[in-house]
C-alpha cells in the first residue's frame, strides 16, 4: 500500500519519527529575517544545524531582533556566521561546503537565484550530476486528502518529452525519500484525449507507455488527464475515466511553467493552501523559495529537504 502523508504537520512528524542525524543547512546570503527565523526555529526544535554565509554585521543585527535577549543563543549564532564579501563568494563557499560534506543542503537567502545556481552547475566546482534540475512544490491543501506535489512551476519553462521524463523522476525521487513506494503521477492536460495540436496530450501518452515499460522508475503515470479527474474520483466516474491515479494523484505533472505557477498561486490565495518548495536533480536538494516567501513556506521547505537528503 502506497504511503500517504496527509499534511505538513504529518510530514514534520515523519521526520521526527525517523530520528536521523541533524542535517546541516548552508544558508547563502543569510541577511533575510524570515530565512533566519525559519532556520532558528528548526534549530531550537533540534531538527537541523546551520551555517550562515554573508555579511556578518547584518546577519547578527537581524539575529538580535529575532532572538531578543537570548544571549546564549546569540553566542551560538555568532559562531555559525561565515563572513563573505559578495553574493558570488557566499554561493561558492556554500557549494564547496556541501561538496566537502560540511553541509547537507543549500538554502537560498537574499540573493538572485541565478547567482546560486551558476555555482551549483559549475562543471569544475559545482554540485551538478548531469541531471535536469527541476522545481518540486509540495502543497498542503485543506480540500485535498493528502499532500499534493506540483512540478515544475518554477524552473523549466516549456519542457519537451525528455525534460518531462527528468521532471517525473525528480518528483518521484522526492516522494520515494518521503516513504512512497510508487507515487501516482497525473500528466495534466485540458482533456483526456490526444490532440496533436496540444503537445502535452501527446507527451502524456508517451510517458504513460514509458511508465508501463518501467522506464520512469517506481511510479504510476497516467495521462492525458484533466485536473478535475486527477484529484476527484467522482469526476472520473462521471466522465467514465478509470485508473489508479484518478482522484488520488500524488503528483501533477504540469505542461509548462506558466500553468504550474498559476496553479500554485491560485491554490494558496483562493484555497488556503500552504506550500513548500525545493529543487531536485543536483548533488543535494536546494531550498529555492522566492525572496518574498514567508516564515511558514521556508520552514516546511527545510523539513522537506531534511527528509530528502
Amino acid at each position: 500500500m502506497n504511503k500517504v502523508i496527509k499534511n505538513f504537520e504529518a510530514m514534520k512528524m515523519l521526520l521526527k519519527e525517523r530520528n536521523i542525524k541533524k542535517p546541516k543547512v548552508a544558508v547563502v546570503c543569510a541577511e533575510d529575517k524570515s530565512s533566519l527565523e525559519a532556520n532558528f526555529a528548526l534549530y531550537k526544535e533540534g531538527i537541523i544545524d546551520f551555517v550562515l554565509l554573508g555579511n556578518r554585521a547584518e546577519i547578527f543585527k537581524l539575529s538580535q531582533e529575532i532572538v531578543d535577549e537570548d544571549t546564549d543563543f546569540l553566542d551560538i549564532i555568532s559562531s555559525k556566521i561565515i563572513e563573505t564579501g559578495s553574493d558570488i563568494e557566499a554561493a561558492k563557499s556554500a557549494v564547496a561546503m556541501v561538496k566537502r560534506g560540511e553541509a547537507d543542503f543549500l538554502f537560498k537567502g537574499m540573493l538572485q537565484t541565478a547567482t546560486l545556481l551558476k555555482e551549483v552547475v559549475n562543471k569544475e566546482s559545482g554540485l551538478g550530476v548531469g541531471n535536469l534540475m527541476s522545481s518540486v512544490v509540495l502543497m498542503d491543501i485543506p480540500a485535498y486528502h493528502k499532500i499534493l506535489v506540483i512540478s515544475d512551476p518554477g524552473m523549466v519553462i516549456s519542457p519537451d518529452l525528455d525534460k518531462k521524463i527528468e521532471i517525473v523522476k525528480n518528483a518521484s525521487e522526492l516522494l520515494h525519500r518521503l516513504g512512497y513506494d510508487r507515487p501516482k503521477i497525473a500528466g495534466l492536460c485540458a482533456l483526456e484525449t490526444v490532440n496533436p495540436k496540444m503537445i502535452e496530450t501527446v507527451d502524456a501518452v508517451s510517458l504513460t507507455k514509458l511508465c508501463e515499460e518501467g522506464k520512469l522508475g517506481e511510479c504510476i503515470f497516467e495521462g492525458p488527464m484533466a485536473i478535475d479527474i486527477a484529484i476527484n474520483k467522482a469526476m472520473g466516474e462521471h466522465k467514465g475515466v478509470a485508473g489508479e491515479v484518478v482522484g488520488d494523484a500524488d503528483v501533477l505533472l504540469m505542461p509548462n511553467i506558466s500553468a504550474g505557477n498559476m496553479l500554485v498561486k491560485s491554490l494558496m490565495i483562493l484555497a488556503g493552501a500552504k506550500m513548500a518548495g525545493l529543487v531536485m536533480g543536483a548533488g543535494c536538494p536546494i531550498v529555492l523559495n522566492s525572496r518574498s516567501a514567508g516564515f511558514e513556506e521556508r520552514y516546511y521547505s527545510i523539513i522537506a529537504c531534511c527528509l530528502s537528503v
